[in-house]
C-alpha cells in the first residue's frame, strides 16, 4: 500500500477549486483532504466529528492552504443542504464531491440471515442514501457553471464478495451502478462522475478489527 501522503495520487488543475470529501478527518477521507490541499484546493473536511474535522482543516491552514471543517450526518438530508449552503457562504462555489463517508467500522459481520433489519437499513441510509443528498445537494452548483467532478468511495469487495458483509458490500455495489446512471445524466452539463473501488487499507480501526485470517488472506 502507498504511503498516506501519495493516496491523493497526482491531480492536476486543482488550484482554487473547492472540493468536499465526506469522512475527511481521518484514513482515506484524510489523506485525500491533504492531498487536494496540497495540491491548491479548497477543502471542505465534513465529518460527523467536528473536533477531528477542524483538526485537519487547521493542518491545512497551517500549511498554507485553505479548509472548512463542517459537522455532517450525511444520511440527514436537511443536515447535507445546511452544509451545500455553509460552503457557498465560504467560498461561493463548488467544483468536486467527493463522497468517501459510509458505515463500515461500526457493522456487525455475521452471516446475512442475521444481519439485523435496522442495521441493514441504516448501512443503506448512509451509504447510499447519503451519497444521493450529498450529489442532489451539491450538483445544481456544478450544473450552473458547468464544469464539475464527482467521485464515489466504493469498494473493491464488490467485485471479489466478502462473506459476512452483505449489508456493506451490497450498498458499495449500488454506488457503481449510480455512477453509470448519472455520468449519462450530468455528462452534458460539463461533470464527470466515476468510482474508486478502494481495496483494503489497514487503518487503526481495520487493525483492531480484522481477525488474524483476515489480515494475512491473499485475494
Amino acid at each position: 500500500m502507498p504511503p498516506e501522503s501519495s493516496l491523493a495520487g497526482k491531480m492536476q488543475g486543482l488550484a482554487g477549486r473547492v472540493a468536499v470529501i465526506t469522512e475527511a478527518s481521518r484514513n482515506i477521507g484524510r489523506s485525500l483532504a491533504l492531498g487536494f490541499a496540497e495540491h491548491g484546493a479548497k477543502v471542505v473536511v465534513a465529518d460527523l466529528d467536528l473536533d477531528q474535522a477542524t483538526a485537519v482543516a487547521d493542518q491545512i491552514e497551517a500549511a498554507g492552504g485553505e479548509a472548512l471543517p463542517l459537522c455532517v450526518d450525511i444520511s440527514d438530508r436537511d443536515r447535507v443542504f445546511g452544509m451545500a449552503d455553509a460552503i457557498r457562504s465560504q467560498f461561493g462555489r463548488i467544483d468536486i464531491l467527493v463522497n468517501n463517508a459510509s458505515r463500515l467500522n461500526d457493522l456487525q459481520r455475521v452471516p446475512f440471515q442475521q444481519i439485523d433489519p435496522a442495521e441493514w437499513r441504516s448501512t443503506l441510509d448512509v451509504n447510499v442514501t447519503g451519497t444521493f443528498h450529498c450529489i442532489r445537494a451539491i450538483e445544481p452548483d456544478m450544473r450552473a457553471q458547468n464544469w464539475g467532478r464527482i467521485v464515489n468511495v466504493s469498494s473493491g469487495t464488490v467485485r471479489m464478495g466478502r462473506p459476512h458483509f452483505l449489508h456493506y458490500v451490497t450498498s458499495k455495489s449500488a454506488l457503481i451502478g449510480m455512477i453509470w446512471s448519472l455520468a449519462r445524466e450530468l455528462g452534458p452539463h460539463g461533470i464527470t462522475v466515476n468510482t474508486l473501488l478502494a481495496g483494503v487499507v489497514f487503518t487503526a480501526d481495520q487493525r483492531n478489527r480484522l481477525p488474524e485470517n483476515y489480515k494475512t488472506m491473499i485475494v
